[in-house]
């Protein structure tokens, strides 16, 4: 058994210290409302303040602890950076230094019965920092930018702490990131309790006369999974006991015994999950708008139950710049802006030399206006309509994953008050990082990599199902990919039909370097079109192009669904100088690239 199964029908580290004066922490949680220019009263939730200080070194501090709210009238005991949920926003500049200090006052967690099986959640105490999209040296692994493949991942146990330094490229891309925890076995648990905050690098994008003269407002998504506490039912918060799985079929708690092979009921009210659960919100800057309770008559459709959403004043006319992170652990999300033409500028971080002007409504493939998959952001420019009224930004229902993903109303936009006529941008300043594009005669390797999985499960029975790649699971210390630095790789990533594992769509990540998307399904992607997550559809390939640029180092590649990654669907790979004197450099094989939308410079 396991929480999850098929739908039917297929669908070296520098370990400088910090003096106490040098770190600065997060200040206390913003109000839901504040003020804006012209004084009016600005009813989306903010973001709170930032945890950095100017200069050229960028100093922050991270605790990371228990927060107890009231939510929804319920007591709730989630987990949060600097008390606040979203984290603290962070924010730097190409060429700086960013040193973050992370503590660790999560209490001690019991993993008596863990089996040493990494594939398993365990040690839920433990954290460490990954900084997500940021083009800066690998930082998973003891120490930090290691190049052995036998180091093992950074874990930063309750009561301890951990500087990390990073130094940003000087041609960095300016835009939206974000910081969450990556401890594999503790990283979903603790993610979907609140961890997560964003991170803006700034630079020339801003400096654009019609960006810079629009106001700039962050939207961060997060979902906030819960089950009745053992010792507290009136506690709602996630705090599985060692080896219990939830069923999301049988709506109750399991254990794997391996004595006997077969796993076994328990009075538990909550476990790991790989699916659904007891009840769970899903916030924006902090604020619930949306609300699902687990459905004993239908598991795949949670029960769901829209909140009501914030609201955003816009004149007509007035441009507005938002900035999208889909930071939930598990949510597709193609995202619309009711009556608007949404001008997309950048997507993970990354600019276009000019806007997008996608249609209203999209395209009519249910995709939205831009697709978020689990990790992905979006920027884009919204100038308000001529009419007065009430406009949503909607994510649009979708059935792309185990579970059934309801409409929900993430925010309004108000148009009201005096017409204004503000410019929109036709030239954007593009990172010399990225461009020019990668020319299809640069490709000196192409690989596959395809994710599925099993069920019921072979190779971990106590989760009850496996996630794999090339139907491998994660080993800590195998390398199974190895690259040259400075070289240029297309990547073919499959999700092939339910009778080869392939249930549900992916959403994949790499880390380190971002990736130009060639091509989804056979159809090219609009040239210049570079992220570092996409989704791959169900019975899809997606071809990918990228040049690891600057660093060495053994980094991971995964699936963004978290409780996926945490069990299983993840990959090291090692990034060498060419011609190193190791059994870890990288073959060199010829390679054609593939026809899906070749494009050159």
């Amino acid at each position: 058994m396991s929480g999850r199964g098929k739908k039917e029908g297929g669908k070296g580290q520098n370990r400088e210290g910090l003096s106490r004066r040098q770190l600065i922490g997060g200040a206390a949680v913003a109000a839901a409302v504040v003020a804006i220019p012209g004084n009016r009263a600005e009813a989306a939730p903010a973001a709170a303040a930032p945890a950095s200080a100017p200069g050229a070194d960028r100093w922050v501090k991270l605790r990371c602890a228990f927060k107890d709210v009231v939510m929804d009238g319920r007591k709730m005991r989630l987990r949060a950076y600097n008390g606040q949920i979203p984290g603290p926003p962070i924010e730097v500049r190409p060429g700086e230094t960013l040193r973050i200090r992370v503590e660790n006052a999560l209490p001690p967690y019991d993993s008596t019965g863990w089996s040493g099986d990494h594939n398993v959640p365990h040690r839920l105490d433990s954290t460490n920092l990954h900084i997500h999209g940021m083009d800066v040296r690998p930082h998973l692994f003891e120490p930090l930018g290691t190049s052995d493949p036998l180091s093992r991942m950074i874990a930063i146990r309750s009561g301890e702490q951990k500087d990390y330094v990073f130094e940003v490229p000087s041609n960095h891309p300016p835009g939206l990131y974000w910081y969450h925890p990556h401890h594999h076995g503790s990283t979903v648990v603790q993610a979907v309790s609140g961890m997560a905050g964003a991170i803006i690098v700034r630079g020339a994008i801003d400096e654009v006369p019609e960006i810079k003269a629009a106001r700039d407002i962050p939207l961060v998504m997060q979902d906030i999974g819960l089950f009745q506490s053992e010792e507290d039912p009136n506690l709602w918060t996630y705090l599985p006991k060692q080896n219990a799985i939830w069923q999301t079929f049988g709506g109750n708690v399991t254990m794997y015994d391996p004595a006997t092979g077969k796993t076994n009921p328990t009075s538990l009210r909550g476990g790991f999950t790989t699916g659904d659960y007891a009840l769970r919100y899903y916030l924006l800057n902090g604020v619930p708008f949306f609300r699902e309770t687990h459905n004993p008559a239908v598991p795949q459709s949670p029960v769901p139950a829209q909140m009501k959403p914030p609201r955003i004043r816009m004149n007509p006319g007035e441009v507005v710049r938002f900035r999208m992170l889909n930071a939930t652990s598990d949510n597709l999300m193609p995202i619309v802006v009711e009556g608007h033409v949404m001008q997309l500028i950048a997507l993970d971080g990354v600019n276009f030399a000019a806007p997008r002007a996608i249609p209203i409504n999209g395209n009519g493939d249910g995709n939205g206006q831009v697709l978020l998959a689990s990790a992905n952001r979006a920027e884009f420019l919204i100038k308000a309509v001529s009419k007065p009224g009430v406009y949503r930004i909607v994510q649009l229902p979708q059935t792309q994953q185990f579970l059934d993903s309801a409409q929900k109303t993430i925010c309004e936009i108000e148009v009201v008050g005096k017409p204004m006529d503000m410019a929109l941008p036709t030239a954007l300043p593009v990172s010399p990082r990225n461009y020019p594009l990668i020319d299809p005669s640069e490709v000196k390797r192409i690989r596959t990599f395809q994710f599925g999985g099993a069920f019921p499960g072979v190779v971990n029975p106590y989760v009850g199902i496996d996630f794999l790649i090339n139907n491998m699971q994660y080993q800590e210390t195998a390398v199974p990919t190895v690259v040259n630095r400075g070289d240029v790789e297309e990547w073919h990533l499959v999700v092939e039909g339910v009778h080869h594992g392939g249930t549900e769509g992916h959403p994949f990540h790499v880390h380190v370097n971002s990736f130009e998307v060639i091509s989804v399904g056979g159809n090219p992607l609009p040239p210049g079109t570079i992220q570092d997550t996409i989704w791959i559809p169900q019975d899809t390939i997606v071809v990918i192009r990228m040049k690891f640029q600057q660093w060495l180092g053994k980094s991971v590649f995964h699936c963004h669904i978290l409780p996926h990654e945490d069990t299983g669907m993840m990959q090291n790979f090692l990034i060498v100088d060419a011609g190193a004197d190791t059994h870890h450099a990288a073959a060199m094989h010829p390679a054609v690239p593939s026809g899906h939308g070749g494009h050159g410079r």
